[in-house]
């Protein structure tokens, strides 16, 4: 081949790549380098020793590298890194005289109970010990901490240097300080970690914070994931969109906002924080809590009231229960969901604890038990479904009225008849997982919805304990069928006797959903972050590391996370919530990571540009880079020249993503059934699904940032880039650019636009009249009024006079009004960026 064919050759090659070079802003030579992700911690000790193992997993719940080393090679153990020395390894002269002098160079330890290590730093004790079992901790004083069993611990001289860090609530003896020594810092702890049942959050629940602080410890790893339930009754008089930032700022991405009250009530705040929440790129569910509708249901629909055994309605605990096996009773159901859940944006409906109510007690039913006691007659009345229509039907198809299965000397009274008692709880058990399948089918039809809307089902677990099934009527086996048969999502509630034992139970609990044939991917683990009256715990409510490990050990085991709810945890625990989630992370060779989730890799992408398995990545923002579930081998390469097109966060988990000639290709996940949210570091024009053009809800967030929602199933969603980073004659309202039908136009200075553009954007109400030569226009939004006339510059907002620099117009067939008017009325800001062709309503 002659040189001028090289040459061509050479040429066309370049021309090739050049679109995917000038992306990433890349314009140097050299190869990629493999990143390190180096060891944060270093504990001295053999991997087998549970106190060893006990650190290790607070570590790994916060998402920090830890590496266990011998006595022998300590010394590999870098400046400034933190040396963790157990009692019991803490005794070796040798290695004590080498930690110290590290310690002088800027290493930092952390160690535990007396020992010749604590003596050499300094750390003096008094002739005296003290017994403890209620203690508190630093910036924590307001929270009592109870330790399962009491503690003698030997008493420190607090020294002016020392700081502490809690102390025992009688005789404010301290239980841990910190302090300086050489170049390095030293927390030292009075006593071990582990209680008697061998936990590591008890003693030291607030540990991870005291590393945190003290040792300034950044993990490398964090995942925006976790999903919380939201009660409209505790934000009503809440700012929607400061609620939203709020909830994004805490790690929340997945929201489901409780959906049994009156319309009426709850439309501004809902329809608002629905539009906040898509601007944060948080999906919103519909939360139910079937068989009750609402309360306005109850009350207009009394005849279709379940009735318990005694024959009375079926007013359960706080829930208002409908015969929803009633077809009369479920179609009304399906006619108030049809239009109360088409009122809203949600991005799907979760189907929560449609089972029939129980009151909880520690008493079962025994059809073998031949004394009927006072208590089992309460909790047997108590029972449900008894609706006339229940009796009706059972009776035709079993030969008898069900009711008397709980009328003492009756003939088929249940404590002399167990086979009978034990058929109506299969049929209770088979109603269930026919209504719970009657509701997926009617969320997931699209012409009767509007829309495609992903479906959760949240039910408690029945694996851990049996009479579930017989109190509830729910199995979890039919459930995992289900979440099989319909392709819907899972979550499963914590079960309420575990509430008391240790994180380490989502291990168990998971194995039964997995072993049955439920896919990670369509698991969720439900924890209830509220006061465990009744149990003996070190704090009424899940807190610190507790609070973080039953985070991250629920995250091992499932693809998401979900809290009861989001205003129940501790401010201050939200601060390690993503950490918490991305704990599940495995590091390979020091450059390899490996996920089955979406996961923030915390770097420089300021100075460098990062390769994904070999590829140019397009996924990073000012944090870090994204990377996707599976592998991933890191490098990376000094950057030069600007940034061009790539996106900033994802909010679910895709295939593929990739650099093409002239833009970025996504590949869904397979099983994704979720909306997909994309924020880009420009405004886009060009987004094609499955190759048709389409047009999304787009967002302005940020400096010029842009968040795009999917809404449309896809395969291959292609991103084009544009020269252009501007929409012209754009409105925003609050974040959110609106999809006009027609364009607005300006006119000496004043930009109209419809009058159905206008009113629908805020989803308010007008009425057009035709009585006058020049029509008349009234439109009202959240009590806010106002009136105008095409042709008249009069106009009234809110019963004021207003004199409008334009008169409204009449343009191809529709009313136009100016834009500042209409929005300053119903009660927003209106400012117009002429720089950027945008009017931003807030």
């Amino acid at each position: 081949m002659n040189k001028r064919v090289w040459a061509s050759l050479l040429v066309s090659l370049f021309i090739l790549f050049l679109p995917v070079i000038i992306n990433a802003g890349i314009v140097c030579a050299g190869e990629p380098e493999n990143i390190v992700i180096d060891y944060d911690i270093y504990i001295v000790g053999d991997a087998k020793d549970e106190y060893v193992s006990a650190y290790s997993d607070v570590f790994a719940s916060l998402s920090l590298r830890t590496k266990i080393v011998t006595l022998k090679n300590i010394e590999e153990v870098g400046k400034d890194k933190l040396i963790v020395v157990p009692n019991n390894f803490a005794d070796n002269k040798e290695a004590n005289v080498r930690i110290t002098e590290m310690l002088k160079k800027g290493a930092n330890l952390l160690t535990d109970s007396p020992s010749e290590l604590s003596a050499m730093l300094g750390v003096e004790l008094k002739n005296c010990s003290f017994k403890t079992q209620s203690v508190r901790y630093l910036d924590h004083d307001d929270l009592e901490i109870k330790w399962p069993q009491e503690k003698i611990i030997q008493a420190i001289d607090l020294k002016p240097q020392f700081k502490s860090l809690g102390y025992d609530n009688a005789t404010l003896n301290t239980v841990a300080v910190a302090f300086n020594y050489g170049e390095g810092t030293v927390i030292y702890l009075a006593t071990d970690i582990l209680d008697e049942a061998k936990e590591n959050f008890v003693i030291y629940p607030f540990l991870h914070e005291f590393i945190r602080d003290i040792f300034a410890l950044t993990p490398h790893f964090k995942a925006k994931r976790l999903i919380t339930f939201l009660d409209w009754g505790f934000y009503y008089d809440k700012d929607p969109y400061a609620v939203a930032k709020d909830l994004s700022g805490k790690g929340i991405s997945e929201i489901h906002i409780s959906g049994w009250y009156a319309v009426n009530d709850y439309y501004l705040f809902v329809d608002n924080f629905i539009d906040a929440c898509h601007s944060e790129g948080i999906l919103v569910y519909c939360w139910l809590e079937l068989p009750m509708v609402n309360k306005d249901f109850w009350e207009k629909n009394v005849e279709y009231r379940e009735k318990t055994t005694n024959l009375e309605d079926a007013q359960i605990d706080w829930r208002y229960l409908m015969a929803l096996d009633n077809p009369a009773c479920l179609e009304a159901a399906f006619d108030y969901y049809k239009e109360f859940i088409g009122k809203f944006n949600f991005d799907g409906v979760n189907l929560a604890e449609l089972y029939y109510d129980y009151p909880v007690e520690d008493v079962e039913l025994n059809p073998y038990s031949p004394k009927f006691t006072e208590l089992e007659k309460w909790m047997a009345s108590n029972y449900t479904p008894m609706n006339d229509f229940f009796r009706e039907t059972y009776k035709r198809d079993k030969g008898y009225d069900p009711y008397f299965l709980f009328v003492e000397g009756s003939e088929v009274f249940f404590k002399d008849n167990p086979e009978l008692f034990f058929e109506y709880l299969h049929c209770r058990e088979k109603l269930i997982t026919k209504l719970n399948g009657q509701f997926i089918e009617f969320i997931k039809d699209e012409e009767i919805m509007g829309k495609s809307l992903d479906i959760v089902i949240t039910q408690i677990d029945s694996f851990f304990d049996e009479t579930v099934t017989s109190e509830t009527g729910v199995n979890s086996k039919n459930f995992i069928e289900m979440s099989n048969d319909y392709n819907i999502t899972l979550c499963v509630e914590d079960p309420f006797p575990l509430w008391k034992t240790g994180p380490g139970r989502y291990k168990e609990i998971a194995s039964h959903y997995i072993a049955n044939g439920l896919p990670k991917k369509k698991f969720i683990l439900d924890i209830n972050i509220v006061n465990r009256n009744g149990f003996e715990t070190p704090t009424a409510k899940q807190t610190g590391l507790e609070f973080i490990q039953l985070l991250s050990q629920a995250a091992k085991y499932a693809n998401q996370v979900c809290i009861y709810a989001a205003d129940t945890p501790y401010e201050y625990d939200y601060k390690n919530v993503e950490y918490a989630l991305a704990s599940q992370v495995k590091i390979l060779n020091d450059n390899i990571v490996s996920s089955t989730v979406n996961m923030l890799y915390l770097t420089d992408t300021l100075r460098y540009s990062y390769y994904v398995n070999d590829k140019l990545w397009p996924v990073y923002n000012q944090e870090g880079i994204i990377l996707l579930p599976g592998e991933n081998k890191v490098q990376r390469k000094k950057r030069e020249g600007e940034q061009g097109l790539h996106i900033l966060d994802i909010n679910t988990e895709m295939e593929s993503i990739a650099y093409s000639q002239d833009g970025i290709i996504v590949i869904n996940d397979k099983l994704n059934t979720k909306n997909v949210f994309l924020k880009f570091n420009k405004i886009v024009k060009e987004i094609y699904l499955d190759g048709e053009k389409y047009e999304p809800q787009g967002y302005l967030v940020g400096n010029n940032e842009y968040r795009i929602s999917i809404t449309k199933p896809f395969t291959e969603l292609f991103i084009k880039e544009s020269e252009e980073n501007h929409v012209e004659t754009s409105i925003v309202i609050q974040g959110r650019i609106l999809k006009l039908k027609k364009e607005p136009f300006l006119v000496n200075g004043n930009y109209f636009m419809a009058i159905d553009d206008l009113v629908e954007s805020v989803n308010g109400e007008f009425s057009i009249h035709e009585e006058f030569a020049d029509p008349t226009v009234f439109a009202g939004y959240a009590g806010y009024v106002l009136w105008a006339q095409v042709n008249n510059k009069n106009a009234l907002a809110n019963g004021k006079d207003v004199l409008l620099q334009e008169a409204p117009k009449i343009f191809e067939g529709r009313i136009y009004l100016p834009i500042r008017f209409v929005y300053e009325t119903f009660g927003y800001e209106v400012v117009w960026s002429e720089e950027d062709s945008l009017i931003f309503i807030n």
